[in-house]
């Protein structure tokens, strides 16, 4: 069984778990799946620090598949990096910072102002001047000048 190595962003003294997993991560993921995530960050108070699947299995009480599935689930969240050899045997994680997903509101509020901004503006086009005269006091058209004056609409 190969080891595997974990990194971490910077070196702690404690375990600090971001509210931002708590809040947008935590609620919506497997509880072994949440035990494993914790168990690395503690993992990484004493880096550098190395282990087998078969090890953290063991640890947590449950099968390798479940710890793999486990580490899968948080890399697809953008939580850690896998690391791969070419024989497809994980040998190394990466822990990501947690990054605060968008809310509904949010979202809601991003898809209001779509569709309040027009996609494609109409193209703009040159008129005769003398199609839009008007006197003063909005009667129709009085036709004056030169018909080839134009302007921009």
């Amino acid at each position: 069984m190969s080891m595997i190595t974990l990194q971490k962003p910077s070196q702690s003294e404690v375990t600090l778990l971001s509210n931002i997993f708590i809040d947008d991560y935590m609620p919506e993921a497997n509880g072994e799946f949440v035990k494993v995530y914790i168990y690395l960050l503690r993992a990484l108070s004493t880096t550098p620090v190395s282990f087998t699947l078969e090890q953290m299995a063991d640890h947590l009480l449950c099968t390798e598949r479940d710890i793999l599935r486990a580490l899968k689930y948080w890399s697809r969240q953008e939580l850690l990096a896998l690391d791969f050899a070419a024989d497809k045997s994980l040998r190394g994680i990466a822990l990501l910072l947690p990054k605060a997903k968008a809310s509904a509101e949010d979202e809601t509020a991003a898809a209001a102002l779509k569709q309040a901004v027009p996609a494609k503006a109409a193209p703009l086009r040159y008129y005769p001047a003398s199609l839009y005269c008007r006197t003063v006091s909005g009667q129709n058209p009085v036709p004056h000048g030169n018909t080839e004056d134009s302007f921009l609409l």
